[in-house]
């Protein structure tokens, strides 16, 4: 799983004490590697004041997590994913998907994204 590896980690800052962490590509075959920093930030969530941390990924996902805690504020669910087709590689069975909030980046291209203003019997060569 390369626990450590692209995840959000949260340290006590007086001790280095590991408090909590979010693994967000188990064993990282994809190059899904966490591309910026996370953010702090308060929001309004069932009604109250809460201090989260978000990032997002590589993937178009946004995980947002109570800053003190490290519990996700919306859902995450492991799914399967494909098995790797290289000889000897192991992926891991299973990633993590968030539930409530849609992807920010494109995760599927079908031809009816393909530009509208193309004869339809040139799309295919």
């Amino acid at each position: 799983m390369n626990l450590f590896s692209n995840c959000l980690l949260a340290l006590d800052a007086r001790t280095g004490k590991r408090l909590w962490h979010f693994q967000s590509v188990h064993h990282d075959l994809w190059d899904y590697d966490n591309a910026n920093e996370p953010k702090l930030l308060t929001i309004t969530h069932n009604g109250k004041k809460v201090d989260v941390v978000t990032f997002a990924t590589k993937t178009g996902f946004l995980y947002v997590f109570n800053r003190v805690t490290g519990e996700p504020i919306w859902p995450i669910e492991e799914r399967p994913v494909p098995k790797s087709n290289v000889e000897g590689e192991e992926a891991w069975p299973t990633q993590p998907f968030p539930t409530v909030l849609p992807p920010i980046s494109r995760h599927m291209l079908t031809e009816n994204d393909i530009n509208p203003y193309l004869p339809r019997r040139n799309r295919h060569g």
